[in-house]
């Protein structure tokens, strides 16, 4: 029957997107560095909670809030503030995934 197929394919498409939904609400630092590693993200690219200003390197800290930022030639070039570690954590992994890939 096509209309159960259907609804079948829908209901596994929508319980997909809530598990990646609740994961990426669930992320925190353990969880990104597992996920870097797994990715293979070269660890020369990005720094975690470490501060400074290390070399081209985007980095995530915790100074009262959440905060990510570029540091290039001793300054933070970009920087963003979050409320919450996995709203940190979920960009962070975001934006030096798509960074590496262009």
């Amino acid at each position: 029957n096509t209309a159960k197929l259907v609804n079948d394919v829908v209901a596994n498409l929508e319980y997909n997107v809530q598990v990646v939904e609740e994961w990426e609400n669930l992320m925190d630092v353990e969880k990104l560095r597992q996920e870097l590693e797994r990715l293979k993200i070269p660890e020369n690219t990005y720094s975690i909670l470490t501060g400074g200003f290390p070399s081209e390197t985007l980095c995530l800290v915790y100074e009262d809030k959440w905060k990510i930022y570029y540091s290039e030639h001793g300054q933070r070039t970009y920087e963003k503030k979050y409320e919450s570690e996995a709203d940190a954590c979920s960009d962070f992994l975001k934006m030096l995934t798509r960074t590496l890939n262009n």
